[in-house]
Order: structure tokens, then C-alpha cells, then sequence
């Protein structure tokens, strides 16, 4: 049986929608306003593992179906993803 390693590296995926939809029910927040990255970062610091790398997908309405959350979340999905969609520092 192999041995655990010493070292766990944890590449972290968000669904952007989901996050926001707990954080409204848990916290009663309106608002998307989390941080991405210090999320992932604060979990895997707790965990004890390496974060190495942090995706943020979510879905973002037609434009002709709701102009208003479909430039936020265009704009909110590109904002984050600059942040994120790169290999961390080890």
C-alpha cells in the first residue's frame, strides 16, 4: 500500500453561482462578494495542503434575458478569472 504523501497539492474549481447562492442563504448576503482566492487559499491553509492553482466558472444569463446580471457576472467573471486562472506560487 503506498504511503501518504507529505506534501498535498489541491487545485480548487468554484461554481461561481453555487458559492453565491450558499453565501446568500448562510449569511442572508445579496451580493456576491467573496474573494475567490482567499477562499481557496484559507481552506487549503486550514487543510494543510498546496494550493497550486484556482478555477472560477459560473454561469452568466443572456443578455436579452437579464441585461443587468449579465454584465455583472460578465464583468465579475472576468475580474475574478485575471486573479485566479493562473498557477499559484509554491
Amino acid at each position: 500500500m503506498p504511503s501518504e504523501l507529505s506534501v498535498k497539492r489541491a487545485m480548487v474549481f468554484v461554481d461561481g453561482q453555487n458559492l453565491y447562492h450558499a453565501a446568500r442563504e448562510a449569511f442572508g448576503y445579496t451580493y456576491p462578494n467573496y474573494d475567490v482566492l482567499t477562499l481557496a487559499r484559507t481552506i487549503c491553509h486550514e487543510k494543510g495542503w498546496t494550493l497550486t492553482q484556482t478555477r472560477f466558472y459560473t454561469w452568466i444569463p443572456d443578455l436579452d434575458d437579464d441585461a443587468r446580471w449579465h454584465r455583472f457576472w460578465s464583468g465579475h467573471t472576468a475580474a475574478v478569472n485575471r486573479q485566479v486562472d493562473r498557477p499559484h506560487q509554491r
